[in-house]
């Protein structure tokens, strides 16, 4: 009864690992404090009123925004939220991707962009979970897909495994 049958196991399959990442709080909480400035000086002057509260609510809204990542068997799935509504989620099959190449954001963070046949580039940064840097190259792996790696991702990895190592 309490035993499962081996088929049984092998039909369930792990559910995928989902990556998140967040805008700074800091970048937008600074030029939220600079529009109010801002506005406060130019209240008279109507275009400079509106572009500045719209500047100033987009801002205040990147305060809500997070993103998702997940591999899903041979389908990449990014999804863009505000609180907790989806606002937009853009689905890349194998055959989708044309390269990957990993390279660096700046010089303490790695980034990942997706090549595409048609359409938009998808640039993936901000994930902090070092696990899907290495899932990114298992699926190049596994889907024949090319990946192209700078030399300051290079570095950025070298630099990561020695502090694993000494950790």
């Amino acid at each position: 009864m309490y035993n499962k049958d081996v088929s049984e196991a092998a039909d369930v399959q792990e559910s995928p690992k989902i990556y998140k990442a967040k805008e700074p709080r800091s970048v937008a909480l600074f030029f939220m404090f600079f529009m109010a400035v801002f506005l406060y000086f130019s209240w008279d002057e109507l275009f400079w009123r509106y572009l500045f509260i719209g500047i100033f609510l987009y801002h205040f809204l990147l305060l809500f925004t997070h993103y998702t990542f997940s591999i899903q068997s041979s389908r990449l799935i990014h999804s863009t939220h505000l609180f907790n509504w989806r606002l937009r989620t853009r689905e890349l099959n194998h055959s989708d991707v044309s390269r990957i190449q990993f390279t660096h954001e700046n010089w303490s963070a790695k980034a990942v962009v997706i090549k595409t046949y048609k359409g938009r580039s998808l640039k993936l940064y901000r994930y902090n979970d070092k696990g899907l840097f290495h899932h990114l190259e298992d699926y190049c792996y596994e889907y024949r897909v090319p990946l192209k790696k700078s030399k300051g991702y290079l570095i950025l990895e070298d630099m990561y495994d020695k502090q694993e190592r000494n950790t």
